[in-house]
């Protein structure tokens, strides 16, 4: 947007902040006109650029982020829940800040009747397979008034043994961090439109074509310098200028134990494998960086 400061410090409140707004500065597309918008997305005068990440490392990157946020949100919480010294979960699932699991899916499963099965079905989702569970198959509304729900309640209530498959029927946890770019990130009949897309495990190589595309000197001047922990990188020259602080991609194999992990991963981003504009490929844990860097 024109600052010469660093990117992720605003001017007037020195905070670096580059997914919030206002402080961050940046201008967004619900601040327009819908005509402008339309204009923004199909006319020939703009560039729409698109980063994309392998899915198998999307899904456990958003996974560690879940379980670190919700660790540092309500440390006293989780610590009890695991311990098994937590009795209610009430006050915990009306909190602003619990995880959609809770809200979503333990607590409208048991009802306020099963204190205990809600402690079980928390500490399961707070587990790789657990948050797998909570957010794949099952429907996008779940009625309070049928007959099943009573049914489905009196089944779990008082139960010390947590029942995966029930979690499974529940309506399912959407985030914008996890579900499939596909269903979320822009309307279908835009993707056509897209410029450019570049990848997360070819980042560097990308972000300078992207540059070099917008103008013969954008390279040099925004990309080639003053990047990295010391000011003294190309941008995305280090993996810490491009991954998250959770390391996903150190810790693949630690989450994804079977193949049947790794299938349900593929299955639930189905959408943006089949979604050609985004150019994604079914890569084996831990070969995605390999892959699309011979790729490119």
């Amino acid at each position: 947007m024109g600052y010469e400061d660093n990117y992720h410090v605003h001017k007037w409140n020195k905070v670096g902040l580059p997914h919030s707004w206002p402080a961050n500065g940046l201008n967004y597309t619900s601040q327009y006109s819908l005509q402008k918008v339309n204009e923004m997305m199909t006319s020939n005068e703009w560039t729409r650029a698109m980063f994309v990440r392998d899915p198998k490392e999307h899904m456990l990157s958003a996974y560690l982020m879940f379980r670190s946020q919700v660790e540092i949100i309500q440390p006293d919480y989780i610590r009890r829940a695991i311990a098994g010294t937590l009795k209610s979960l009430r006050n915990f699932t009306q909190n602003v800040h619990a995880p959609a699991q809770l809200k979503n899916c333990c607590q409208k499963i048991a009802g306020e009747m099963d204190a205990n099965w809600k402690v079980l079905c928390f500490n399961h989702t707070l587990t790789f397979e657990g948050f797998l569970d909570a957010i794949e198959n099952g429907p996008t509304k779940f009625s309070t008034d049928t007959k099943m729900w009573e049914r489905r309640r009196s089944r779990v209530r008082f139960r010390e043994k947590f029942t995966p498959k029930d979690l499974r029927k529940s309506p399912r946890g959407f985030d914008i961090h996890w579900s499939p770019l596909s269903l979320w990130q822009m309307e279908p009949k835009f993707y056509n439109s897209l410029n450019f897309v570049g990848h997360l495990e070819t980042a560097q190589r990308n972000i300078r074509q992207l540059l070099d595309r917008l103008h013969p000197h954008a390279w040099e001047t925004y990309g080639a310098a003053g990047w990295g922990t010391h000011r003294n990188e190309s941008i995305f020259m280090s993996k810490s200028t491009v991954n998250h602080a959770s390391n996903t991609s150190g810790r693949l194999f630690q989450y994804y134990t079977s193949k049947g992990m790794e299938r349900r991963v593929d299955n639930f981003y189905e959408s943006d494998y089949e979604n050609v504009y985004l150019n994604l490929t079914r890569v084996p844990v831990g070969e995605a960086e390999v892959f699309y860097k011979r790729r490119y």
